[in-house]
């Protein structure tokens, strides 16, 4: 039987709570997650635009007028044929990553 994977799409807030809820109960009990569950569950942290401009430090209209020109990565629907948009936090990490290693 195949592994079965499963994205969560969780409020930053929350996956803080989980984080630091594991933390203190492993530190507590001395008990690990199995590796194998720790690979089946991968937590996506979504930003909406004001998180966006909050992490790079750009205004709303600049991060706009970059994803127009292609400068910078699109944003996804939250629900499909709604209205609203996000960045996989992951996604805006690499970004930077990838500025910062050409402004070298």
């Amino acid at each position: 039987m195949g592994r079965i994977s499963r994205v969560l799409f969780l409020p930053s807030a929350l996956l803080d709570w989980l984080s630091s809820s594991y933390t203190f109960l492993t530190n507590l009990y001395g008990v690990k997650m199995k590796p194998e569950l720790n690979a089946a569950i991968v937590a996506v942290r979504v930003l909406r635009m004001g998180g966006v401009c909050h992490k790079i430090g750009l205004k709303r209209s600049t991060i706009h007028a970059m994803v127009a020109s292609g400068k910078f990565p699109k944003p996804f629907q939250l629900v499909p044929g709604g209205r609203a948009v996000g960045w996989e936090e992951r996604t805006i990490d690499e970004w930077l990553a990838e500025r910062k290693v050409n402004s070298v």
